[in-house]
């Protein structure tokens, strides 16, 4: 003798698997964005801390971040803008087609004119 119905069986099974995608698909966000980059081999510190939210394709990898204001990031000898709306393809170790970020190299020239 069965213990549940096949009626009841598809039901749960259908309720698990629902139960299931929807908390994948929420997973997002509650995660800070700077945690996922080292998973993609980039480093923590390629966004600035002011990451409002984040979307990203596991499809093919394009993402969105939008940040709560634009703002500048001094890296070594480059500055680089940030505005409130980034887009592009993130995959292992790279990214690519990128739209929000500009930088600027700095160049100091200490001249002598004797």
């Amino acid at each position: 003798m069965a213990l549940f119905s096949p009626k009841s069986e598809l039901l749960f099974l259908f309720f698990f698997i629902f139960s299931l995608s929807f908390i994948i698909s929420h997973s997002n966000k509650d995660d800070d964005v700077h945690d996922l980059l080292p998973s993609y081999n980039l480093p923590k510190g390629l966004l600035p801390n002011n990451v409002k939210s984040y979307t990203l394709s596991t499809k093919d990898g394009s993402f969105t971040v939008q940040l709560t204001h634009p703002c500048y990031i001094q890296f070594q000898d480059q500055l680089v803008y940030y505005q409130k709306d980034i887009k592009g393809k993130l995959s292992y170790g790279s990214v690519s087609d990128v739209t929000g970020i500009q930088a600027k190299k700095l160049f100091v020239c200490i001249c002598n004119w004797d």
